[in-house]
Parts: C-alpha cells; structure tokens; sequence
C-alpha cells in the first residue's frame, strides 16, 4: 500500500521539448514529488553530428536539439579527449564547464556499458539542468527534479541511444610541465597544518601491513563497530594483505620503510582539515609517477603505488573518528610505461 501510495505521488518524466504548462497538466502542488526529464525520440533528419565541445557549450538557442556525438564514454559521461578526463572545471559539479566533458542522462535506463572506458557514439537532445528545474518547479514548489541534475549542473545529453564501438585504451597521465593544470589531486604542501597527523596514520598503515596484521588493519578501517563504510571485512583484508595481485600486498612484502605520499585535492580548504589521499609505493621510487586524479587512486594490479583516502568519520554530531577508506576498482586507464 505504501508503493502504491508513493508511486500515484511521483511524476516519473517530464518532455523538455514539449514542458507541461501548469494550467494544462500540471498536478495539484501537493501531488507532486519528483520529476525527472525524458527524451523524445530523435529522428535521423533532425539529427546533427556534434562534437561534445559542441554539446558543452551550446547557445541556449540549441537546447532540445538532436546531436550525434562520437566520444569516449566512462558510466554517466562522455568525453572528447583526455583534456575532458583530466582538465579542471570552473564548476565542480558541472563537468561541462570543462569545455571537453558533458554528462549523461539515460532516463532512468540502466545502461550495460558502465564499467570501463568505450568508443560509443551517443544520439540524444541537448539538455541544460536550470532550463530543466525550471519545467520541474512549474509543477509547484514542492517538485523535486531527478535523474542527472539532481546532482549535477550545466549542458548535458538526454540519451535516446548509445552505439558501443570498442574499448577505448587511454593511458594515464602523469604530472608533467606540458598540462600542469591535469588532475585533481596535488602533493600536500610541507607545511601543511596537517602532516604530521597524517604521516603518523600513513605509518601505522604501513606498519600493519608489513606485519599482516588484520586486527590493526581493521581497526585503521573501523571508525566504529559494525561500521559499514569499507563494506566486506574479508574482501577488504583480502585487498590488503592476501590478494597476490593487489598493491597492498606488494608494499607488505618490502623491506624497510616504503616511499610514501600525502595528496590532497587542489580545490582543498581549511574546512576539509586533514581529508587526504595517502599512497604508498610499491617499487623502489615512484617519483613522477604518483596518481594526479582520484579516479587513478584506485588500486589496480598494475599501479605502482597503493593508496587510502583518510577521512572524518561522524559517529555521532558531537562525536567523530578518524578512518582509512580503501577501495580497489575494476577498471581504469592504462599503466604508461616506467620512463
């Protein structure tokens, strides 16, 4: 009874091309919840090859417009190049502010061709998200927009459908004087308020590895009992001192001290205090080759280095810890050759 209460509540789509007007269609203020875009079909004459430079930067002129983007898609977004991957954005949360980047809105639709980076071509309208939360407020002011910008902000592709081509094979980018503004991690600086706090937690970190010691391992990951943020126990001590493959277990098996890193974001302020990524080396040197982006923090076989991202942890509001959050992807860039 509740589902069916919830669901009579919920505009599920809304046309950008053809918005409901309040007067005609729009459902009482009180009966609506939720709104999120849908995209009317896109037919070969009125569709326009486009680049996704285009798509970014469209006039207002061009929303609703039919495009056809050749690009690399990685989950929600798709990319013109490398500089759409790692270049800055002026806006966090609106990759097209990138200029090479734009999101993507399926609809709701689960697409299959989430998990790694592919040549796709991508056929759908261009969408601005304020030009959608207005059509979704014109429902009333308890209206709330779904799907894409819910979260996010600026141009993007409402899909209406996606062809894959192959795998794209794109490398990852190392710090170097040529894109020096790639990434969004930077080292942190020497004088950094924090590093100390966060060396001694690196140290501790190491230490538990070479020593394989699970219960340290997990109280390094625990900021509470039955604390859910690192998932699974026994795929975690996996990751990090029984999986042959993983990073972690090479720095376990190093003599001595590893070379290690303090990174924190480059839009950091004080506010994020001692938020950090910390990676250790597995080789003897990886100078020059540390992650310049969080999404290259991810623990792949052939990193190498092997990273955590150390965090608050809010127990209670007045009560908070402090914890390592380690994760391993399953995909991402090619490692480039050591130089």
């Amino acid at each position: 009874m509740i589902w069916r209460a919830f669901a009579i509540l919920v505009v599920s789509a809304i046309s950008l091309t053809s918005p409901a007007t309040r007067a005609e269609n729009a459902p009482a203020q009180a009966e609506v919840i939720a709104a999120r875009p849908k995209a009317d079909a896109c037919n070969p004459p009125s569709t326009h090859k486009a680049t996704v430079h285009d798509v970014a930067v469209s006039s207002d002129a061009k929303v609703g417009q039919c495009v056809e983007v050749a690009a690399v898609m990685r989950g929600p977004y798709l990319y013109g190049g490398i500089d759409g991957l790692y270049g800055p954005r002026t806006d966090s949360i609106d990759p097209s502010s990138n200029g090479n980047a734009v999101g993507l809105d399926f609809g709701g639709a689960k697409d299959g061709r989430t998990t790694g980076y592919f040549k796709v071509i991508v056929t759908g309208r261009i969408g601005d998200c304020e030009r959608t939360r207005q059509i979704v407020r014109s429902f009333g002011d308890f209206a709330m927009t779904l799907g894409y910008c819910h979260s996010f902000d600026g141009r993007y592709l409402q899909v209406t459908g996606v062809k894959v081509a192959s795998q794209a094979h794109w490398q990852r980018q190392l710090r170097s004087d040529r894109h020096p503004d790639y990434g969004d991690l930077t080292e942190a600086p020497p004088n950094w308020p924090y590093r100390r706090q966060v060396q001694d937690w690196a140290d501790r970190l190491v230490d538990a590895l070479q020593l394989k010691d699970s219960k340290a391992l997990l109280a390094l990951h625990t900021p509470e009992p039955d604390s859910p943020i690192n998932g699974d126990r026994r795929a975690l001590l996996r990751l990090l001192i029984r999986d042959p493959a993983s990073p972690f277990v090479a720095v376990g098996h190093r003599p001595g001290k590893p070379q290690t890193t303090i990174l924190i974001d480059k839009s950091y302020s004080s506010d994020e205090r001692y938020q950090s990524v910390v990676c250790v080396c597995r080789l003897d040197d990886c100078t020059g080759r540390w992650p310049i982006a969080s999404f290259d923090a991810d623990n792949l076989p052939s990193r190498p280095y092997a990273c955590s991202r150390l965090t608050p942890y809010v127990i209670y509001p007045d009560k908070e810890a402090t914890t390592f959050v380690t994760r391993r992807q399953s995909y991402g860039l090619r490692e480039p050759s050591a130089r």
